[in-house]
């Protein structure tokens, strides 16, 4: 059996090699964000009103050591992996964290799932192959995926999200949205949308909501139905653009798409005060507004 090995000095502790069970603290008075890297497992962060940053749960046996210490005006909570190997089995990292809400929160992993809420600042996360869940972020997040689904809910400040073929759902007060998706399609239902832009290759998007007084929205795909649902009258510029095997439906007037010699297809039409601009484009996929 493994033991944990503990050295405290001073505001910081470091846990060398490496038992099954953590449960460990640490004050923030002093620290502004939260840095944590867990390659695999699961990680389960939520905001608080303290002033700690409280850790437990299970750590890799495979690990080395786990790093919690500050380190300047970070807490640092790493796990870490011996270098060159390649790690098999059900082993991993599956931790619990509570940090003061008004830190802000970096975490990269490589194939853990990771659940976040309650945080009032900045949220990074950068994962390969694990979810993300996100809800009740107050400071905007920054999220980026290669294969796994992100789900983001109740959330303000600004959005950007990255994925490459997990799907991507939101539900969100965010004023400011970027979304990027490969294969994955995109769901958002925004309150009030005043910068939205959303690509995606071969997957769909949706989007519902209100937009405000002078939106600026850019939905483009290539082989992907684009769908704009709005909840309050559009005073904007509307530009919509198809390839030759693309389709135009326009719900919001009685305007009908303009068809080239090669069945290319655009719709223009000024909305209300034309204060802003949509613009929907696609190769092969249908537009849909209403």
């Amino acid at each position: 059996m493994k033991f944990w090995w503990l050295i405290a000095a001073f505001s910081c502790q470091l846990v060398f090699a490496a038992s099954s069970d953590i449960q460990q603290s640490l004050d923030a008075t002093d620290a502004t964000k939260l840095v944590v890297e867990n390659s695999r497992g699961n990680l389960t962060l939520t905001g608080s009103n303290g002033e700690q940053v409280l850790v437990s749960g299970k750590v890799d046996s495979a690990a080395d050591s786990l790093v919690f210490e500050q380190q300047g005006d970070a807490i640092v909570l790493k796990v870490i992996m011996p270098e060159n190997k390649s790690f098999r089995g059900k082993s991993s990292s599956d931790l619990s964290i509570t940090l003061p809400k008004r830190l802000a929160l970096e975490v990269k992993t490589v194939s853990a799932s990771v659940e976040v809420s309650g945080l009032s600042k900045a949220v990074n996360i950068e994962t390969v192959s694990g979810s993300v869940k996100g809800q009740n972020l107050l400071g905007g997040a920054k999220i980026n995926s290669v294969s796994g689904e992100l789900k983001l809910l109740q959330t303000n400040g600004t959005l950007a999200l990255s994925s490459v073929s997990g799907d991507i759902e939101v539900q969100s007060d965010a004023t400011s949205v970027s979304i990027s998706a490969i294969s994955g399609d995109v769901q958002a239902k925004l309150s009030s949308i005043e910068q939205l832009k959303v690509t995606s290759v071969s997957g769909g998007i949706t989007i519902n909501g209100k937009v405000s007084e002078k939106p600026f929205v850019k939905l483009s795909s290539v082989t992907g139905e684009i769908a704009l649902s709005l909840e309050n009258p559009l005073n904007a510029t509307l530009d919509m653009q198809t390839g030759p095997g693309g389709d135009i439906i326009n719900k919001l007037s009685d305007d009908t798409a303009d068809a080239s010699f090669i069945s290319e297809k655009s719709l223009q039409l000024e909305l209300g005060t034309s204060a802003g601009r949509v613009k929907m484009t696609t190769v092969s996929g249908a537009l849909i507004i209403q």
